[in-house]
């Protein structure tokens, strides 16, 4: 078993480098105008971005789902990032992330793929249970806690994966809808190179269509991206954080 698991984490670090350097999602921490810094995002995975909002930084806790061999796996990665300053020690759930430096930067990742089997985030679920985060603080950054209620799994119920569309009828994307708060966000990348199109704050209503115009030139090979979000903030320090849950379901397509 120990033997899978390696093989999915390989494949799934592949995929995840490979989604990265396909599509700009944008920074992965706010700043104080709601924008971001310009730090690379990397979890592989869209986040919702929030214009307008004064979010002083963020944490994240992410289910992506992969398929190999006949088998169905999920992870659940978390992330966190202060503006590139050190916050001290971040948990979720109990689970402290790892820290990492780059460039004078620092952000949290988990699972820690220095380990053997990686490590991953234990006690994580996406069916509607909280996610609970603390922070140790460290200089500019305060010591602070808090929680959001995740989002309950989903399926994409179409278009299939494998699947021929044409641009020119438009995509419809629809997914198994449970209701609740979550907002979504759907981001369709193309494959060979060239940037994403990307929706958010959409309703949890269970479907959407993207106009030929909106596909703009993306056409061949595409990987159709739905993400299921909830969030909340914490207070400290005067500042506001945001706190993100959020479930990725992909599919590819061709797009002719």
């Amino acid at each position: 078993m120990k033997r899978y698991y390696k093989l999915f984490f390989i494949l799934l670090m592949s995929s995840l480098v490979f989604v990265a350097c396909n599509k700009d999602e944008g920074p992965a921490e706010p700043t104080g105008d709601g924008t971001t810094d310009g730090t690379t995002n990397p979890t592989g995975q869209p986040l919702p971005s929030f214009e307008g909002e004064d979010f002083a930084g963020v944490m994240v806790a992410i289910q992506y789902g992969y398929s190999f061999g006949g088998f169905d796996m999920n992870l659940a990665m978390g992330f966190a990032s202060f503006g590139g300053a050190d916050g001290g020690n971040v948990s979720v759930n109990g689970n402290t992330l790892t820290k990492n430096s780059s460039d004078g930067s620092t952000y949290y990742m988990a699972p820690d793929f220095a380990t053997d089997p990686p490590a991953t985030l234990d006690g994580v679920s996406f069916n509607g249970s909280a996610h609970n985060w603390s922070v140790s603080g460290n200089g500019d950054i305060p010591s602070m806690s808090g929680s959001v209620i995740s989002p309950s799994t989903f399926t994409i119920n179409s278009p299939a994966s494998g699947v021929t569309v044409s641009k020119a009828d438009g995509l419809n994307i629809t997914w198994n809808s449970t209701g609740g708060t979550a907002k979504v966000l759907i981001s369709v990348i193309p494959m060979s190179g060239g940037d994403p199109v990307i929706v958010q704050d959409l309703e949890n209503d269970g479907d959407h269509t993207l106009s030929a115009s909106e596909l703009g030139s993306i056409s061949g090979e595409t990987m159709i991206q739905v993400v299921k979000y909830t969030y909340n903030t914490a207070d400290a320090g005067g500042k506001t954080y945001v706190m993100i849950a959020e479930i990725v379901k992909s599919v590819t397509v061709t797009v002719n």
